[in-house]
């Protein structure tokens, strides 16, 4: 039962890691070995990409 939690869990979070622009490989280790408890972890790193990514993008135009 574990070890498909873990499955599952390696292939929630390898989904979730490529539609939010995450690294793929690393994200579906980390749910494997952690499981459920990645997910915090997860929502972090996610919002700190989102975040990045908004503030690169910002530009100023200058007359």
């Amino acid at each position: 039962m574990l070890v498909a939690l873990s499955f599952f869990c390696a292939w929630c979070f390898g989904y979730a890691a490529f539609r939010a622009g995450l690294s793929v490989k690393y994200w579906t280790v980390l749910g494997f070995i952690l499981g459920p408890m990645a997910f915090p972890l997860f929502s972090t790193h996610k919002r700190i990409a989102l975040r990045r990514s908004l503030h690169s993008h910002d530009c100023y135009i200058a007359a």
